[in-house]
C-alpha cells in the first residue's frame, strides 16, 4: 500500500509540475481573476502542448479510462457498501437481498444507481447545478474518510493489543497529515468561479440529513446509545455470525481472520 501511495503521488507530482512548465497560465477571465490553470481546460491544453493534434486522441481514451473507473466505483463499491451497512443493521434489511444465482446485492445496486438518475432528473440535467452536488458529496466522503481516521486512530489508542494486518508507521503522523489535507481540500472546494456557499450548503444539508437519520435510526430502531461505543470482539462476533448466515459454505473471510 505505501508503494501505491508513493507511486500515485509521485505521477501527480510530475503531472503538476509538467503542467506548469508547459502550458502557459494566461488570463481566461479578468473580471473574475481566472488564469487558464484554474479550469479544466488546462488538461487538454496540455496534451495539445506535449503531443500535439494526436494529444486530444489520447486525452478522450484517458476520459474514457476515466468513466470506466468512476462507473466501477459506483457500481461496485458504493452498493456493497450499502449491503454492507444493511447487513450490519444501520439500513433497512431488504437492501440485504442476493441475487439466487449471481450472489449480487440487486436491490443495493438498484438504490445506488437510483439516487444520482433521481438527481439528475431533478435537475433536468442542468450542469451548473449538478457541479454544486458532485462538490459537495465530495465533501461528505471526505468526511467519511475522516471520521473512519478518528475512529482507527481511538482504537487503536484503546486497544493496542488487537491484531492487525498491517501497521501503519510513525502512526499518528500521517492519519493527521491525511486529515489536515481533507480538512484543507473541504474549505477549498470550490473552483474559481464558483462560490463556495453552492458548494458548503447542499453539503451541510447533505450533512444534517444524514446525521438525523443515524440519531433516528439507532435510537428507535436498533434502541441502542449512538454514543456508547462496542467492544470489539461483539462487533466482529455479530459479522462473522452474519457472514455464516448468508454463506454456509465458506470459509471466514480474510478481512475478520486476523481478529477470530
Amino acid at each position: 500500500m505505501a508503494l501505491g501511495l508513493l507511486a500515485v503521488a509521485g505521477c501527480m507530482f510530475l503531472y503538476g509540475a509538467a503542467i506548469n512548465r508547459q502550458v502557459n497560465n494566461v488570463v481566461v477571465d479578468a473580471a473574475n481573476h481566472i488564469f487558464l490553470l484554474d479550469t479544466p481546460m488546462a488538461i487538454p491544453a496540455f496534451a495539445n502542448r506535449v503531443m500535439g493534434h494526436v494529444g486530444q486522441y489520447w486525452l478522450g481514451v484517458g476520459l474514457l479510462l476515466a468513466g470506466c473507473a468512476t462507473i466501477n466505483t459506483l457500481m461496485a463499491a458504493v452498493p456493497r457498501i450499502i449491503y454492507g451497512m444493511a447487513l450490519d443493521g444501520a439500513l433497512p434489511r431488504f437492501l440485504t437481498w442476493l441475487h439466487p444465482r449471481f450472489k449480487t446485492p440487486v436491490i443495493a445496486i438498484a438504490f445506488g444507481v437510483a439516487i444520482p438518475c433521481l438527481h439528475a432528473w431533478y435537475l433536468n440535467g442542468d450542469i451548473d447545478h449538478i457541479v454544486p452536488l458532485i462538490l459537495a458529496a465530495v465533501c461528505a466522503w471526505g468526511v467519511a474518510y475522516l471520521l473512519v481516521t478518528l475512529s482507527v486512530v481511538i482504537l487503536r489508542i484503546r486497544r493496542p493489543d488487537l491484531p492487525r494486518a498491517y501497521r501503519a508507521p510513525w502512526f499518528p503522523l500521517p492519519q493527521i497529515i491525511s486529515s489536515v489535507g481533507i480538512i484543507i481540500a473541504i474549505i477549498n472546494i470550490a473552483p474559481p468561479g464558483m462560490n463556495s456557499r453552492d458548494v458548503l450548503i447542499p453539503f451541510g444539508i447533505m450533512l444534517g440529513l444524514t446525521a438525523a437519520y443515524a440519531l433516528f435510526w439507532t435510537l428507535c430502531v436498533q434502541r441502542v446509545n449512538p454514543f456508547l461505543p462496542l467492544p470489539v470482539e461483539e462487533v466482529v462476533e455479530r459479522a462473522m455470525g452474519n457472514y455464516e448466515k448468508r454463506n454456509n459454505e465458506e470459509m471466514t473471510p480474510d478481512v475478520l481472520r486476523p481478529l477470530v
